[in-house]
């Protein structure tokens, strides 16, 4: 699978194709990016800007990734 295809679902607030990403490479989830940022980083470093996605979409991705096995420290 593409970590590419897993920052762009996390940037996206995408939480129902990052959790398909992840469910079939789960190994997915330690990736990092040239800075060093895990994808429940860039989910959080995008800011909402009153348009679609809703900032409900971000939670969810947040979530997923958590629920994925992302280390929130």
């Amino acid at each position: 699978m593409s970590r590419t295809a897993l920052f762009n679902a996390a940037k996206a607030w995408d939480a129902e194709k990052l959790t398909g990403l992840l469910k079939k490479d789960p190994e997915l989830i330690r990736t990092r990016d040239a800075r060093g940022r895990s994808a429940l980083h860039v989910c959080a470093l995008r800011r909402w800007d009153g348009k679609s996605p809703s900032a409900h979409a971000a939670i969810a991705t947040a979530r997923a990734l958590m629920a994925a096995g992302e280390d929130i420290n």
